[in-house]
């Protein structure tokens, strides 16, 4: 699965990455594995990306808080800041820390030593919409790039950006030379780039092709669940769902703790932020630069629908296929007495699988409470602004 489906989509993502230097590894295609960049001047305009994201988000953070702005430019700013936060953290691996990589990894070894025999199943419906979503947002994210450069170019001022943290910007853009201005919106351009893609291996190719190769990988048992007619078809069955367990232990270990956050807390902010500019703020942002809000207010529900609900079906199924697998157990006239009494022990020691960020884990009610969270953060927004107007 991952590595007849995913794996060319992510060596595609890589070429223009490798072009950016914005991942600090690249593809062997000898070993088939993702290796450490080899080259000195790759790993040295990483990291020096790695500290100008974090001095350039500083930067925008320190405007939209004490900067010449007005209250519509801080909420039009805070966007951008928002997109280049969650990017930068995500992307953020000064230490050239690769245990991204081992996860995708472990995949690419479960499929070829534990399930080298195994027949092929067609896509599910889950997994096509997961492979759309994840070239969908691709796009996305470099028309963003493209679309914040012609605003930068219609609108120097734009906040939170360069221009914009000078009294005088309006002055500023009118006498500066516009070679020099193209070379500014050109760097904040490359900034916007090379953080947007340095974090998509992350998001796309570990967290939504992990949680899809699982959620195939369950498809296997059940098939296999269909056919049990002997006890050593049930110990096979037990013994697949135990690696699965295994698997789940080191997809978790990595997005737990860097990817996760960002899509439930992060991502979702981003979406009330867009929106609520969208609704109320569309005759002050100058067109096409404009389109970057609805686009960012699109994707991120998308997000939010797609990649949740996906990772919510992990926990869902894993808990059906336990109870489909008890039922056929012990339904089964082969498995008597003690050898019965030793399976039912083994099926125990098996635990519903779950994607799990902190402590907490997603669940079906996941998408939706976010979902319902940010539609009415963002009327609520929109209704505070309706009255102080009003009033």
């Amino acid at each position: 699965m991952f590595h007849s489906d995913f794996l060319p989509m992510l060596k595609n993502n890589l070429r223009l990455c490798q072009i950016l230097k914005c991942v600090p590894f690249e593809f062997d295609s000898k070993t088939g594995r993702l290796i450490k960049a080899k080259s000195f001047g790759h790993i040295l305009l990483f990291r020096v990306q790695c500290v100008l994201s974090v001095m350039y988000i500083a930067a925008l953070f320190l405007n939209l808080c004490f900067g010449p702005l007005t209250t519509t430019a801080k909420f039009q700013g805070f966007t951008f800041f928002m997109v280049y936060f969650v990017a930068s953290w995500m992307k953020f691996n000064y230490s050239l820390d690769m245990a991204g990589t081992q996860v995708i990894h472990t995949f690419l070894d479960f499929e070829k030593y534990i399930l080298k025999d195994t027949p092929t199943f067609e896509l599910s419906l889950g997994a096509k919409i997961m492979k759309l979503f994840i070239q969908v947002a691709e796009i996305s994210g470099f028309s963003f790039v493209i679309l914040q450069l012609i605003l930068l170019q219609c609108v120097p001022c734009t906040a939170p950006f360069i221009f914009s943290m000078f009294p005088n910007c309006g002055e500023m853009a009118d006498k500066t030379s516009w070679m020099l201005m193209l070379a500014v919106h050109i760097f904040e351009t490359w900034m916007c780039l090379q953080m947007i893609f340095g974090c998509t291996v992350y998001i796309f190719y570990l967290l939504c092709a992990g949680i899809i190769c699982i959620l195939f990988y369950f498809r296997i048992i059940e098939n296999k669940i269909s056919t049990l007619q002997s006890d050593q078809d049930t110990k096979k069955c037990i013994n697949l769902y135990r690696c699965i367990q295994i698997l789940e232990k080191f997809f978790n270990a990595y997005p737990m703790n860097k990817v996760i956050p960002v899509m439930v807390f992060g991502i979702p902010t981003m979406e009330i932020i867009s929106l609520f500019i969208s609704i109320n703020f569309y005759d002050k942002i100058a067109m096409p630069g404009f389109l970057l809000f609805p686009l960012l207010g699109l994707n991120t529900p998308l997000n939010n629908i797609c990649v949740l609900t996906m990772a919510s079906l992990v926990h869902n199924s894993s808990d059906k296929i336990l109870g489909v697998l008890k039922k056929k157990i012990m339904g089964l006239t082969c498995h008597s007495g003690r050898k019965r009494s030793i399976i039912n022990r083994e099926l125990r020691a098996c635990s519903v699988l779950k994607v799990k960020f902190g402590s907490n884990y997603i669940d079906r009610g996941t998408p939706l409470v976010i979902q319902n969270f940010c539609l009415n953060q963002t009327m609520s927004l929109t209704l505070v602004k309706a009255n102080k107007m009003a009033g």
